[in-house]
């Protein structure tokens, strides 16, 4: 047997395999959080200044919005303070807060635990929905090939929200599975706290004629958007939008928010040292392209494997900012694609190929750190000619669900 054969038909992989690789992968990634943790705390070595996590970022805007003027979340003078207290030295580095009001209402009472307890309520809440979300959709295959996936350790460590956005997504494309579109709408609604993350939705929802998932997440909008008017008053619309359009794009496109932790075709441009017309003309190409091609899939087919990879993989696409740890639904998307590789089997090159997008989520972002490798886009690109490749097979050995 052929090199090629061999990574092209690795029949060597199975499913216990794959459940013990994965555990082995997982138990690597958490040490090497625990080992980077143990710096941080100055356990392994002494530090002069903390180092902070993204969840201050978070943790801060709930105690803003907590207080008499909730508008001080989006004063970036309000909340370096804040995250400076909680850490209690100035010195610290400091994490913007660029998201809706929509997320308050979720971070006003988790600022009102201590910072240690409200970071590991945080994160445990979000792994238990996202485990959920994925248990949903696999039944009962095993779960330890997405707890495994690099991003949701990383997420949880970061106290970043990606768990969240994966379980949404999840829970919103398994209703519609499920033939139950106006839930599933309502769900994918939620979305609107990190709006960029629905950017191809009404176009694949259009193209795939669900009527009641458009009607499900405009409802769930109206209705995320009348309760954190109630909440927060109207204000803290005018505080939000006059700090995205001030601060985001120069904070994206300056490096300030590092090069090599976006993983968009805009941020490898950049990483790669072109400039911004560049980098969002290369922007502008995935965007359209994406576009284009989950139209056609939603289009042209109620498979819900394919469906699902197209417009996830679309997403994380066609948005010029997506971090390094919003990976996480492309473990989403790979859990569409488990029912149908059970029903219809394997094609060539598939298992190869999710290998690389687990290698990329694991390895990605060092490479690029020493050596400004861009490699942001590949698990995106890869998830999409997945979901081509088995859109084009359908005539040949594959049926529509």
């Amino acid at each position: 047997m052929t090199l090629s054969s061999l990574i092209a038909n690795p029949d060597w992989i199975n499913k216990h395999r794959i459940s013990a690789y994965s555990i082995m992968l997982f138990l690597f990634v958490i040490s090497v959080l625990i080992y980077i943790a143990l710096i941080q705390w100055g356990v392994l070595m002494t530090i002069d200044i903390p180092i902070s996590s993204g969840f201050s970022s978070f943790y801060s805007a709930g105690a803003l919005a907590g207080q008499p003027d909730p508008t001080r979340v989006y004063d970036l003078d309000a909340h370096r303070a804040m995250q400076q207290a909680i850490y209690g030295d100035k010195r610290i580095s400091c994490y913007y807060y660029f998201y809706p009001p929509f997320l308050l209402l979720i971070l006003d009472p988790l600022a009102k635990l201590p910072y240690l307890a409200a970071f590991y309520v945080w994160g445990a809440a979000q792994t238990a929905l996202y485990l959920a979300g994925i248990r949903q959709i696999i039944g009962k295959t095993s779960l330890w090939p997405f707890i495994a996936f690099p991003a949701a350790a990383i997420s949880f460590a970061l106290g970043q929200n990606s768990l969240l956005t994966a379980s949404l997504f999840a829970f919103g494309l398994s209703m519609r599975d499920r033939n139950r579109p106006f839930l599933a709408g309502v769900i994918l609604g939620l979305l609107a706290y990190k709006p960029h993350f629905g950017i191809l939705m009404p176009i694949a929802f259009v193209a795939g004629r669900e009527w009641k998932m458009i009607a499900g997440a405009v409802a769930s909008i109206s209705m995320l958007t009348a309760v954190t008017t109630l909440v927060f008053g109207f204000s803290i619309w005018p505080a939000y939008l006059h700090l995205f359009q001030t601060t985001a794009q120069d904070a994206f496109e300056s490096g300030r928010v590092t090069y090599n932790g976006l993983i968009s075709a805009f941020g490898s441009v950049l990483l790669a040292g072109g400039g911004k017309q560049a980098a969002y003309a290369v922007q502008a190409a995935f965007s359209v392209g994406s576009a284009l091609l989950v139209y056609t899939l939603w289009r042209h087919t109620a498979n819900n494997a394919i469906r699902c990879l197209s417009l996830i993989a679309g997403t994380m696409l066609s948005m010029p900012v997506i971090l390094f740890y919003d990976y996480l639904p492309a473990a989403v998307a790979l859990a569409f694609l488990a029912p149908e590789i059970r029903r219809t089997g394997w094609l060539r090159w598939e298992k190869a190929l999710i290998i690389v997008i687990y290698l990329t989520a694991l390895a990605g972002r060092p490479i690029a750190m020493a050596w400004n490798i861009p490699y942001g886009p590949i698990v995106g690109m890869i998830l999409m000619w997945m979901a081509w490749r088995r859109f084009a097979s359908m005539g040949r050995h594959l049926r529509t669900a």
